[in-house]
Formats: structure tokens, sequence, C-alpha cells
């Protein structure tokens, strides 16, 4: 009497699915960690105990249609201007920009002016645009 199987079912385990799960996982961390900082190179920064930061402030000046210029909403002349402009660039201790927003419909002249004076003192400069 012969008691064997003729057909022997052998024990695995099928991991072509492990295998598709382990690529999609691998692809996903390598996209997220090229996402996270593209272009930082982390470097341990050196500590100082008589180390300052430089406050920044922005100082708004407008240019109207008409010509009139406007320093944080309070009209000035030109020499106003001057004034406020050669102050803010006198004080080192913090760092001022300067926003220009012109009128479009504004003659260019007091514009340059107000680059003129700016970076004779100095200041940074940053021109307001809208996205067309």
């Amino acid at each position: 009497m012969n008691l064997r199987r003729r057909h022997k079912i052998g024990a695995e385990v099928n991991t072509s699915s492990l295998n598709d799960i382990m690529f999609f996982l691998l692809l996903f961390f390598l996209i997220a960690s090229t996402l996270v900082a593209p272009h930082v190179i982390k470097v341990t920064l050196p500590k100082a105990a008589t180390g300052q930061t430089v406050p920044k402030k922005n100082l708004n000046v407008s240019v109207t249609k008409e010509g009139q210029y406007f320093v944080d909403k309070n009209p000035v002349n030109e020499t106003q201007l001057e004034e406020v402009l050669k102050s803010y660039g006198a004080n080192k201790s913090e760092e001022v920009t300067v926003i220009i927003s012109a009128d479009s419909a504004a003659q260019v002249q007091p514009f340059v002016n107000v680059m003129d004076i700016a970076s004779r003192y100095k200041l940074k400069l940053v021109v307001a645009a809208q996205k067309k």
C-alpha cells in the first residue's frame, strides 16, 4: 500500500507584492527628502557670546500720480523725504529697506528722486509691483 502523496505542496511565501511596496516606499522617501530643503547644506553654526542680531525695518515710500510723496502714509515734500531717509541711513543699528510704491501713471522723475536719495544714504531699495 503506497501512502505517499504524489504531489507535494511546498511551503513558500509570495514576496512579489512586498517588493512592490518596498519600491514605492523607497521612491516616496527619495522624493520627499529632496523637497524638504533642496539647496541647503546643513552645517553646525558656531556659537558666540557677543553676537547680536540686526533688526530689519521696512520703510514704505509712495509716489502718487501727481508726484506727491508719502512716507508710511504721511505726506512729505522732497526736502522732508530726504531728511527722513537721511535719518534712517544714519541709524546703523537697524537695516532699513525702502519699499517704493509708485502709481503706474506717475511720472518717472519723482520715482527716480526717491531712488537717488535712498541710494545716496546707502539704503536698500525694493520696488513694489503687481503681478500681471
